[in-house]
């Protein structure tokens, strides 16, 4: 029982973060790998606020939050925005994304040190005993948290015109845009609720097993493999690549070892690359190209 309850907190986790990707990468096609940082960062604004200054949590947290927003603004602000158009503009934004995230990464660890730094404050309990499993409040708040999160997405992307302007804008920028979408308005919104989702991984993951300057690189590419897995056209193939990247690495972890996690992880990415490139949720639209 224990597994399977491993397997599911783990899921969401990767759900929250592969959304968190996807809201941005669904309008842009940008491989956004400055988003790393936004995950890292948030919890490292809740660490100074909350352990540092000695500020409440409600308060830490809502400024770690608005930082993660921000940040993410201004990398769409700032950065990507004067490549919109240009030659080879993927290549572009992709090199210099990565470039945005070392400088971001090292800063943090100037700050604060490459140490792990756990954001829970007092004693480590065992959790709470259901079926033989074990669970803690961090994993049940970050259980609830992502359905509410995964449930309120659902209901933007199908049922508000953000949505679907998002929708239409990744299928037909152009035509888009004749319409009368505001397409740079609605890029920058997306990067605020990306950033955001980040920012509440990122803090969540934090409570529960600590915090290093480059935690987030680590979750970002499990999110990137999980929406390969399950496609990038769909939210749903989200969480079926989720589950089946979560069932992978704990089941690997546990009859194997957990060194083999990652190599594991990436054979089944070059699988579906592989053999079925438009993942599990089988939804052939616009071909990704980094």
């Amino acid at each position: 029982m224990q597994i399977v309850l491993n397997i599911f907190n783990q899921a969401t986790i990767l759900v929250l973060f592969s959304l968190s990707f996807y809201v941005i990468f669904k309008p842009t096609r940008i491989f956004h790998i400055a988003h790393a940082f936004t995950i890292s960062l948030g919890a490292y604004m809740v660490y100074g606020f909350y352990h540092l200054l000695a500020s409440p949590l409600p308060l830490s947290i809502a400024l770690g939050l608005i930082s993660t927003i921000l940040y993410g603004v201004a990398n769409e602000l700032l950065v990507y925005k004067h490549f919109i158009g240009s030659k080879e503009r993927n290549l572009k934004m992709l090199i210099l994304s990565l470039g945005v995230y070392i400088v971001s990464q090292n800063i943090i660890s100037i700050l604060f040190g490459d140490d792990i730094k756990s954001l829970a404050k007092g004693d480590v309990t065992v959790g709470h005993e259901a079926l033989g499993a074990y669970v803690t409040d961090t994993q049940l708040v970050t259980m609830g948290g992502v359905v509410v999160v995964l449930g309120v997405t659902l209901y933007v992307w199908y049922k508000t015109k953000f949505g679907l302007a998002v929708r239409a804008i990744s299928d037909n920028p152009e035509l888009s845009q004749v319409f009368g979408i505001p397409k740079d308005r609605i890029i920058l919104y997306a990067f605020a609720l990306g950033s955001l989702y980040a920012g509440i991984g990122g803090i969540l993951v934090g409570f529960d097993t600590g915090i290093t300057p480059s935690f987030g690189f680590n979750l970002l590419l499990y999110a990137i493999v999980v929406m390969i897995i399950g496609g990038v056209e769909s939210i749903w193939g989200i969480v079926g690549g989720a589950l089946i990247l979560s069932a992978v690495q704990n089941l690997t972890a546990y009859y194997i070892d957990t060194k083999w996690m990652d190599a594991i992880t990436y054979a089944i990415l070059i699988v579906f690359l592989v053999a079925r490139p438009y993942g599990v949720s089988g939804i052939k639209n616009k071909k990704v190209e980094v």
